[in-house]
C-alpha cells in the first residue's frame, strides 16, 4: 500500500509524528526544507562540509530560524490520515477536506498557481494570489527580500522575494500525491479491501470489521475471533476497539499538549522581547530628555514637545496591546466555562457551596466593592494635574501585569 512521502523525513524516510517532544516531530527549516528532530539534531551537530543537507544558506540549521510547522502539524492529526500497519508512512482513509487559504477561504490547488500554497517565514500558510494581493514593497531590506507581508494569522511581518512563489514546500509536495491517493481508495473499495472501517487480521490475513477483530497483547497482533480462538487462546486478549480506543485518547493526549506547549513557549519569548524593547525605549526617550537644550527656551520647549509625542505614541500602541491581552485571557476563562471541558472553577475553591449562590454572592460583593471605591474616589480626587500623573502610573502598572 502506497504512503505519502511527503509525510516522512526525507533524511531517515520515517514518517513525521505530531508531537513536540518526540524525536520524529517536524522541524521547519530556514531553505524550506522539513526534517524530523533525530535528523535535524544530528545533522546540526557535524560540520557544515559532512552534512547530508546542504544549501546555500548559511545558518540554515540555526535554532533562531526554527519555529513550528503550524500547517504540516494540521495534516498530520487530520482524522483523515492514519498510519500504515507497518509505521511506514501516512495512509488516506477517507476523501480529506482540503485546507484553505485564511485570507480568500479558497482552497488550496496544485494545478492552479494563484491557489498554490505559499509559506511565510512564521510557517503559516496563504496563497499565492493573497500573496501577490498584500505584499508591500520593503525599503529596509536588500533586493533578495524586497517584500513585506504581514501575516493574516500571526500578524508577524515576513519579508520575501517574489520568487518565493515557486519555491517547494511540504504542502505543494502533498498536494500532488493526493490524486494517487484518492485514486487508492477507490480501488481499495472495489476490491473489498480493508480501510479505515476494517482491518486485516495477521495470521488467517482475512478482512474483518474492528467489531470482529482482537488484539493479542502477548504477540501485538491484530487478530480476527477465530484465531484467537485457535492460536491465542492462553494469551491476553482484548477487544480491538478497546485498543484503538486507548490509541485515540493517546494520539489526542499528546496533539492537545503539543498544541499548548508551542504556545506556552512563545508567549513568554514575545512578552520578554516586548519587556526589552520598552526598556530600550524607556532609556533611549530619558536619554533625549536629559540632553534638552538648555540654551535656548523655543528649542527646548520644541524638543520637550517631540519628546512627550513619542510618549504618547508609545502610550497609544500600549493601550492597544493591551485589551489583547484582555481578550485572550477572557476568551482563555470562556474555554475554561465550556460544557465540554467539564471544569467549574468555583465549584474548585467552594466545594460545599452551591455555585449558583456563590456567584450571586460574588456579583453583589464586586457591586458593593465598586460602589465604595467611586466614592472614596469622588471624596479624594486630587487636582488634574495629579490624577494625569496618576494615570501614566497606572497604565505601566498594568502595563507590567500583563508582562
Amino acid at each position: 500500500m502506497k504512503v505519502f512521502r511527503s509525510l516522512n523525513c526525507p533524511h531517515c524516510n520515517l514518517p513525521f509524528l505530531p508531537h513536540t517532544d518526540d524525536p520524529r516531530s517536524p522541524r521547519q527549516l530556514f531553505c524550506d526544507v522539513v526534517l524530523c528532530s533525530e535528523c535535524f539534531l544530528k545533522e546540526r551537530s557535524l560540520d557544515k562540509s559532512k552534512r547530508s543537507h546542504q544549501c546555500t544558506f548559511t545558518n540554515c540549521l540555526s535554532n533562531q530560524f526554527i519555529l513550528p510547522p503550524y500547517f504540516l502539524n494540521e495534516l498530520l492529526i487530520n482524522e483523515s490520515l492514519k498510519l500504515s500497519a507497518e509505521n511506514q508512512g501516512y495512509i488516506l482513509v477517507k476523501p480529506l477536506h482540503l485546507p484553505e487559504c485564511p485570507i480568500c477561504q479558497e482552497e488550496y490547488s496544485i494545478e492552479t498557481e494563484p491557489f498554490q500554497p505559499f509559506r511565510l517565514r512564521c510557517n503559516h500558510l496563504i496563497c499565492n494570489a493573497c500573496f501577490e494581493m498584500i505584499r508591500k514593497s520593503s525599503t529596509e531590506s536588500s533586493d533578495q527580500f524586497k517584500f513585506k507581508v504581514v501575516c493574516p494569522i500571526c500578524q508577524s511581518v515576513c519579508l520575501r522575494s517574489k520568487d518565493c512563489v515557486k519555491k517547494n514546500n511540504v504542502l505543494k509536495n502533498f498536494l500532488r500525491e493526493l490524486p494517487e491517493m484518492l485514486k487508492q481508495i477507490e480501488d481499495l473499495e472495489k476490491e473489498g479491501k480493508p480501510n479505515d472501517s476494517k482491518d486485516c487480521c495477521e495470521n488467517c490475513e482475512k478482512s474483518f470489521s474492528f467489531s470482529q477483530m482482537f488484539s493479542c497483547f502477548d504477540c501485538n497482533e491484530k487478530i480476527c475471533g477465530s484465531c484467537a480462538f485457535r492460536k491465542h487462546r492462553s494469551h491476553t486478549v482484548v477487544d480491538l476497539i478497546v485498543k484503538e480506543i486507548e490509541k485515540i485518547i493517546d494520539e489526542t493526549s499528546k496533539s492537545v499538549s503539543s498544541q499548548i506547549s508551542c504556545y506556552k513557549e512563545i508567549f513568554p519569548q514575545l512578552h520578554q522581547d516586548l519587556l526589552d524593547n520598552i526598556s530600550m525605549f524607556e532609556k533611549s526617550l530619558l536619554s533625549k530628555i536629559s540632553n534638552i537644550k538648555r540654551e535656548n527656551i523655543e528649542r527646548a520647549r520644541k524638543e520637550s514637545f517631540d519628546c512627550r509625542k513619542l510618549g504618547d505614541d508609545f502610550e497609544l500602541i500600549s493601550e492597544k496591546y493591551l485589551p489583547t491581552l484582555r481578550e485572550i485571557n477572557s476568551n482563555l476563562l470562556d474555554l475554561l466555562n465550556d460544557p465540554n471541558l467539564g471544569f467549574v472553577q468555583v465549584s474548585i475553591f467552594h466545594d460545599s457551596t452551591d455555585p449558583k449562590i456563590e456567584e450571586k454572592r460574588m456579583i453583589e460583593e464586586l457591586e458593593e466593592e465598586s460602589e465604595k471605591t467611586m466614592t472614596d474616589q469622588a471624596l479624594q480626587a486630587p487636582p488634574r494635574s495629579t490624577r494625569l500623573k496618576i494615570k501614566k502610573c497606572s497604565f505601566f502598572d498594568s502595563l507590567k501585569q500583563y508582562s
